[in-house]
């Protein structure tokens, strides 16, 4: 018996994906709710009734919040901790309605609000309210919620009729610490959009106009825009349930009913990913989110005063690896940053003094990831820096290795016309490419082989993989010498991707 030997040929094939693990505009407006009202109600909201016959429904792209009994306390209202999908119920470690720690803005498109009270004790009420309450009562009242801030759009009858007015109640432990006046309307608001951050408050309105009240609140603005102080309830508020609805304040003479149109939510994203490590050196250095940027400011002139952040994640915090190799190991798969530069402020002292904003990979047992001799432990770092030399200050790209916490390499790769509006570093191995937007660069030859044309340079990098271990991925704003003004860093954006090489 003869045995066949069969042979079967494989064909192998590479092919690579860009992921993008960072996008961090700093300043990101998330639109959680835009809810049109067609079909059945959310069932994402809460439905809270109280007293007979009070109903929340929704029919012909409406929501309509009935309190039926006109008695004293008949309620229709909903609540929600998440957004419009359930999957959402919070912002950078934040509750997601949690207004101390980002902008939450509310809007509500309102057809009609109807009812009458009865006298100047009695209010129909179209509310809405952030914070806690253990029996799913979230009017901001007396005897209503637990913990929160609320606001009242609110019908009473007083000398000559009925008139609108809108009003701000504060509640601590179920008791209600502050109620004021905000403002008198010239009718029922065919939109109204509440927008908290932290103790700033804004209410802007549509097919009404309003009148503020001075005296017993700072609350100023009239027509379509009021805005004033909030009070400070974060040391009391958990949940941050964001609650409205309709409510009879008194015995009231036709009940409440509130007829929406549409509903939306929007959050800004105005805190630190905290899966950025901060790394503060000096008196009042600080890494802070101010007007839609990150800003890295060192604080002061002396030598070594910085200001930055680092990490071993992506965005989420959940993804530290690729294909069991560090996330930022740029020696096993293609790491790429960029950095969108709204302004670099600083001025040199003269000599070797330099304002820098520095970008590193590497390991440093003291969370310092500056690269330079007795600071970053292991790795390789650019430099974006300032110096004063000659004719004036001018600003150039400095390549460094570091092995041991000593400097082995100090490269200078190119002279800019000025700070970049964007800088794209992308490694590879022992391959770099440095790609700038809003400046030119002329690179420097005799000590590097970087080169290139005046918007990307490519050159060596040095082999350090035995060397790193934890590819700690850093940024930050630094003065190196005593400068003339501290280095400030602002940022646009950041954003991140690593190319994985799989096969096929």
């Amino acid at each position: 018996m003869f045995k066949r030997c069969v042979g079967i040929l494989l064909m192998v094939g590479m092919s690579a994906q860009a992921t993008v693990i960072w996008d961090d505009a700093f300043n990101v407006v998330s639109t959680v709710w835009s809810d049109g009202l067609d079909g059945a109600a959310n069932t994402n909201l809460t439905v809270f009734l109280s007293g007979g016959g009070a109903s929340v429904t929704q029919s012909g792209g409406q929501m309509f919040l009935n309190a039926v009994e006109l008695d004293d306390g008949c309620q229709a209202a909903v609540s929600t901790v998440s957004d419009e999908t359930g999957t959402v119920t919070s912002l950078n470690g934040a509750p997601l309605y949690d207004f101390y720690d980002h902008q939450v803005a509310v809007r509500f498109d309102i057809a009609a609000v109807y009812g009458n009270p009865i006298g100047p004790n009695q209010r129909n009420i179209f509310y809405f309210s952030i914070g806690d309450d253990s029996g799913g009562n979230f009017m901001p009242h007396a005897s209503g919620m637990d913990n929160g801030l609320g606001f009242r759009l609110e019908k009473l009858d007083i000398g000559a009729g009925g008139f609108w007015r809108l009003e701000m109640s504060q509640l601590v432990g179920g008791v209600e610490t502050q109620d004021l006046l905000l403002a008198n309307l010239s009718g029922v608001p065919s939109a109204l959009i509440y927008i908290l951050d932290g103790t700033n408050g804004t209410i802007q309105l549509e097919g009404a106009t309003a009148v503020a009240v001075g005296g017993t609140t700072d609350w100023s603005g009239g027509g379509s825009s009021l805005s004033g102080t909030l009070p400070d309830l974060s040391a009391s508020i958990s949940g941050y349930t964001l609650a409205f609805g309709a409510d009879n304040l008194g015995a009231v003479a036709n009940e409440t009913v509130v007829v929406l149109d549409a509903f939306s939510i929007d959050v800004v994203d105005g805190g630190l990913n905290p899966n950025w490590t901060v790394f503060e050196n000096g008196a009042g250095a600080s890494v802070s989110k101010t007007g839609g940027q990150l800003v890295l400011d060192a604080a002061g002139v002396g030598n070594s005063r910085q200001a930055a952040v680092n990490t071993l994640s992506d965005e989420t915090g959940a993804l530290t690896s690729v294909n069991g190799a560090p996330l930022y190991n740029f020696y096993d798969h293609q790491v790429s940053v960029r950095f969108d530069i709204a302004s670099i402020d600083g001025a040199p002292d003269g000599g070797g003094n330099r304002n820098i904003f520095y970008f590193t990979i590497g390991d440093d047992s003291d969370g310092n990831f500056f690269p330079q001799g007795s600071l970053l432990d292991n790795g390789l770092g650019f430099r974006l820096a300032q110096l004063d030399v000659g004719a004036g200050a001018f600003w150039r790209l400095e390549l460094y290795q570091l092995i041991g916490g000593a400097e082995t390499q100090d490269l200078l790769l190119a002279n800019l016309t000025g700070v970049p509006t964007a800088l794209v570093y992308t490694l590879e191995g022992t391959t770099g490419t440095i790609q700038l937007e809003g400046a030119t660069a002329t690179a420097v030859g005799g000590n590097t082989d970087w080169a290139g044309d005046a918007t990307t340079m490519t050159g060596s990098l040095p082999d350090l993989s035995a060397n790193i271990s934890g590819y700690t991925l850093a940024f930050g704003a630094h003065n190196l010498g005593d400068v003339t003004t501290d280095t400030v860093v602002a940022l646009d954006a950041f954003s991140a991707s690593v190319v994985e090489q799989t096969f096929t």
